[in-house]
């Protein structure tokens, strides 16, 4: 995505003075301090019976796996 943005000249000077101590062009801080800035997406809970159909479809998914052994279970 590419934006075009108009700030304010005191705005403008501080992300490049930033960017310079930083040793990174402008573009590349301002981009890298709006990704770590952005708002993560919260992923939603499953319910019971949506995990249900989940965990059926991936034991459907695995057939060829055999039982374990007794041994194993100790």
């Amino acid at each position: 995505m590419t934006l075009n943005i108009e700030l304010p000249p005191e705005v403008e000077a501080s992300f490049a003075a930033r960017a310079q101590a930083e040793g990174v062009p402008l573009d590349t801080f301002i981009r890298d301090y709006l990704i770590e800035g952005a708002p993560r997406v919260k992923s939603r809970r499953m319910n019971a019976e949506e995990l249900d159909e989940v965990l059926e479809e991936l034991a459907a998914s695995i057939s060829d796996v055999p039982p374990l052994s007794n041994e194993a279970m100790d």
